[in-house]
């Protein structure tokens, strides 16, 4: 079985679908890792496919404006204020996401997808080509500690 796993994020979001991946592999399935140019070192070291997505997002997430917005999650009004100044640039960098995850699925010719929900494209992917898709959240994201608050609320 192909299957595509499409992630968005920091190594350790990207880790633990290596480990998945390698997993998948061993038992006899085609992986392909979909996520941040950057990290397509460190997964195909690991003997696992790698499907191209663009870096840029990351790049905002480490400029001064995305760690504002991580460390302004304490304080509502001003995350609120960073995040309507980043909607403008999160917007397009979104669009080639999902436009780089198309890309690289129609490459692959996958039979499922395993995604994070931060990859937002995997469901649609997944319905685009009539083929079966799990979520899949390896990490506590949505337990907020004081250190890691959720950025949602």
């Amino acid at each position: 079985m192909r299957i595509f796993i499409l992630t968005l994020g920091t190594r350790g979001d990207v880790q633990p679908y290596v480990a998945l991946g390698k997993g998948l592999i061993s038992k006899g399935h085609e992986v392909t890792i979909c996520t941040s140019s950057s990290f397509e070192g460190f997964i195909t070291e690991h003997g696992v496919g790698y499907g191209y997505m663009n870096n840029e997002i990351l790049k905002l997430i480490d400029s001064d404006a995305g760690r504002d917005a991580v460390e302004d999650s304490g304080n509502i009004f001003g995350w609120m204020k960073t995040m309507i100044a980043l909607t403008k640039q999160v917007k397009p960098l979104q669009k080639m996401m999902i436009e780089d995850a198309w890309k690289s699925a129609v490459q692959v010719q996958p039979d499922l997808i395993i995604y994070h929900p931060k990859a937002m494209a995997g469901p649609h992917i997944a319905e685009k080509l009539g083929i079966p898709r799990i979520m899949s959240v390896p990490l506590p994201i949505f337990t907020p500690t004081a250190e890691f608050p959720s950025m949602v609320f």
